[in-house]
Protein backbone atom coordinates (compact mmCIF):
# COMPACT_ATOMS: atom_id res chain seq x y z
CA UNK A 1 0.00 0.00 0.00
CA UNK A 2 2.75 2.49 0.89
CA UNK A 3 4.58 1.73 -2.36
CA UNK A 4 1.40 2.47 -4.36
CA UNK A 5 0.86 5.67 -2.42
CA UNK A 6 4.47 6.74 -3.04
CA UNK A 7 4.21 5.92 -6.75
CA UNK A 8 0.98 7.92 -7.08
CA UNK A 9 2.56 10.90 -5.31
CA UNK A 10 5.52 10.69 -7.70
CA UNK A 11 3.22 10.65 -10.74
CA UNK A 12 1.32 13.71 -9.51
CA UNK A 13 4.51 15.59 -8.67
CA UNK A 14 6.17 14.86 -12.02
CA UNK A 15 3.11 15.78 -14.13
CA UNK A 16 3.41 18.70 -16.55
CA UNK A 17 -0.15 19.59 -15.63
CA UNK A 18 -0.93 21.56 -12.50
CA UNK A 19 -2.70 19.26 -10.06
CA UNK A 20 -4.18 20.46 -6.82
CA UNK A 21 -6.80 19.26 -4.37
CA UNK A 22 -9.50 21.45 -2.86
CA UNK A 23 -11.35 20.35 0.29
CA UNK A 24 -15.16 20.59 0.41
CA UNK A 25 -14.77 23.71 2.56
CA UNK A 26 -12.81 25.39 -0.25
CA UNK A 27 -9.32 25.13 1.23
CA UNK A 28 -6.39 23.97 -0.87
CA UNK A 29 -5.13 20.63 0.40
CA UNK A 30 -2.25 19.85 -2.00
CA UNK A 31 -0.38 21.63 -4.80
CA UNK A 32 2.16 20.09 -7.20
CA UNK A 33 5.28 21.62 -8.82
CA UNK A 34 3.48 22.37 -12.07
CA UNK A 35 0.84 24.29 -10.12
CA UNK A 36 3.70 26.34 -8.70
CA UNK A 37 4.99 27.01 -12.23
CA UNK A 38 1.62 27.87 -13.76
CA UNK A 39 0.10 29.90 -10.94
CA UNK A 40 3.30 31.36 -9.49
CA UNK A 41 2.66 30.29 -5.89
CA UNK A 42 4.75 27.84 -3.87
CA UNK A 43 2.84 25.04 -2.15
CA UNK A 44 3.80 26.52 1.21
CA UNK A 45 1.98 29.74 0.25
CA UNK A 46 -1.34 28.16 -0.75
CA UNK A 47 -1.82 24.85 1.06
CA UNK A 48 -4.36 25.49 3.82
CA UNK A 49 -5.60 28.70 2.17
CA UNK A 50 -9.04 29.16 0.63
CA UNK A 51 -9.22 28.63 -3.14
CA UNK A 52 -10.25 32.29 -3.45
CA UNK A 53 -6.59 33.20 -2.79
CA UNK A 54 -6.28 32.70 -6.55
CA UNK A 55 -9.06 35.18 -7.41
CA UNK A 56 -6.65 37.75 -8.85
CA UNK A 57 -5.23 35.05 -11.13
CA UNK A 58 -8.30 33.05 -12.14
CA UNK A 59 -11.83 34.32 -12.71
CA UNK A 60 -13.59 34.33 -9.31
CA UNK A 61 -16.79 32.79 -10.72
CA UNK A 62 -14.80 29.76 -11.88
CA UNK A 63 -13.03 29.42 -8.54
CA UNK A 64 -16.14 29.41 -6.39
CA UNK A 65 -17.68 26.63 -8.49
CA UNK A 66 -14.99 24.17 -7.34
CA UNK A 67 -16.14 23.61 -3.74
CA UNK A 68 -19.77 23.89 -4.86
CA UNK A 69 -19.39 20.74 -6.96
CA UNK A 70 -20.38 18.70 -3.92
CA UNK A 71 -24.05 19.42 -4.66
CA UNK A 72 -23.54 18.87 -8.41
CA UNK A 73 -21.96 15.50 -7.67
CA UNK A 74 -24.99 14.46 -5.65
CA UNK A 75 -27.23 15.28 -8.62
CA UNK A 76 -25.16 13.13 -10.99
CA UNK A 77 -22.70 15.63 -12.48
CA UNK A 78 -19.27 14.16 -11.83
CA UNK A 79 -16.81 16.34 -13.75
CA UNK A 80 -16.55 20.05 -14.48
CA UNK A 81 -14.65 21.13 -17.59
CA UNK A 82 -13.73 24.73 -18.21
CA UNK A 83 -12.32 25.00 -21.71
CA UNK A 84 -10.19 28.09 -21.33
CA UNK A 85 -9.30 30.14 -18.33
CA UNK A 86 -7.01 33.14 -18.45
CA UNK A 87 -4.39 32.98 -15.72
CA UNK A 88 -2.81 36.32 -14.98
CA UNK A 89 0.71 36.07 -13.62
CA UNK A 90 2.32 39.46 -13.34
CA UNK A 91 2.16 41.05 -16.79
CA UNK A 92 1.85 37.66 -18.50
CA UNK A 93 -1.39 35.89 -19.42
CA UNK A 94 -1.46 32.12 -19.61
CA UNK A 95 -4.40 30.05 -20.78
CA UNK A 96 -5.38 26.77 -19.15
CA UNK A 97 -8.04 24.12 -19.46
CA UNK A 98 -9.45 23.15 -16.08
CA UNK A 99 -10.88 19.76 -15.22
CA UNK A 100 -12.35 19.36 -11.75
CA UNK A 101 -13.71 16.13 -10.36
CA UNK A 102 -14.65 14.99 -6.87
CA UNK A 103 -13.00 12.09 -5.11
CA UNK A 104 -15.01 10.09 -2.66
CA UNK A 105 -14.58 7.56 0.13
CA UNK A 106 -16.04 4.05 0.09
CA UNK A 107 -19.42 5.41 1.31
CA UNK A 108 -19.62 7.92 -1.54
CA UNK A 109 -18.88 10.92 0.68
CA UNK A 110 -17.03 13.68 -1.16
CA UNK A 111 -13.59 14.13 0.39
CA UNK A 112 -12.43 16.85 -1.95
CA UNK A 113 -11.98 17.95 -5.53
CA UNK A 114 -9.01 17.24 -7.73
CA UNK A 115 -8.30 20.05 -10.15
CA UNK A 116 -6.08 19.58 -13.19
CA UNK A 117 -4.97 22.66 -15.09
CA UNK A 118 -3.30 22.13 -18.46
CA UNK A 119 -1.37 25.05 -19.94
CA UNK A 120 -2.71 25.63 -23.47
CA UNK A 121 -1.03 29.01 -24.01
CA UNK A 122 1.10 27.87 -26.96
CA UNK A 123 -1.93 26.40 -28.75
CA UNK A 124 -3.93 29.60 -28.21
CA UNK A 125 -1.04 31.73 -29.50
CA UNK A 126 -0.65 29.47 -32.56
CA UNK A 127 -4.38 29.81 -33.32
CA UNK A 128 -4.13 33.60 -33.00
CA UNK A 129 -1.07 33.69 -35.31
CA UNK A 130 -2.87 31.55 -37.89
CA UNK A 131 -5.97 33.75 -37.73
CA UNK A 132 -3.85 36.90 -38.16
CA UNK A 133 -1.99 35.32 -41.08
CA UNK A 134 -5.27 34.40 -42.77
CA UNK A 135 -6.57 37.94 -42.25
CA UNK A 136 -3.40 39.41 -43.84
CA UNK A 137 -3.67 36.98 -46.76
CA UNK A 138 -7.30 37.93 -47.35
CA UNK A 139 -6.54 41.66 -47.09
CA UNK A 140 -3.74 41.36 -49.67
CA UNK A 141 -5.67 39.18 -52.10
CA UNK A 142 -8.90 41.18 -51.83
CA UNK A 143 -7.14 44.49 -52.58
CA UNK A 144 -4.83 43.47 -55.42
CA UNK A 145 -5.66 43.89 -59.10
CA UNK A 146 -3.51 40.85 -59.89
CA UNK A 147 -4.95 37.38 -60.24
CA UNK A 148 -4.11 35.21 -57.25
CA UNK A 149 -5.29 31.64 -57.03
CA UNK A 150 -4.70 28.74 -54.70
CA UNK A 151 -4.89 25.13 -55.82
CA UNK A 152 -5.04 21.87 -53.94
CA UNK A 153 -2.74 18.87 -54.52
CA UNK A 154 -4.85 17.81 -57.51
CA UNK A 155 -4.53 21.19 -59.25
CA UNK A 156 -8.11 22.18 -58.48
CA UNK A 157 -8.51 25.88 -57.76
CA UNK A 158 -9.73 26.33 -54.18
CA UNK A 159 -9.46 30.12 -54.07
CA UNK A 160 -9.31 32.94 -56.59
CA UNK A 161 -8.92 36.60 -55.78
CA UNK A 162 -11.69 39.00 -56.82
CA UNK A 163 -9.48 40.12 -59.72
CA UNK A 164 -10.28 36.79 -61.41
CA UNK A 165 -13.76 38.12 -62.17
CA UNK A 166 -12.33 40.93 -64.29
CA UNK A 167 -10.18 38.69 -66.47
Amino acid sequence: FEESKSRLASIVESSEDAIFVVSPDGSIHSWNKSAENIFGYKASQVVGQQITILDHIIDFETLIKIPQLDSSFSSGKKIMHVDMVAVRRGDETLYVNLTVYPFVDERGQVLGFTTIARDITNAIKAEEALRESEERFRAITEQTSSLISVTDDNGIITYSSPAAKTI
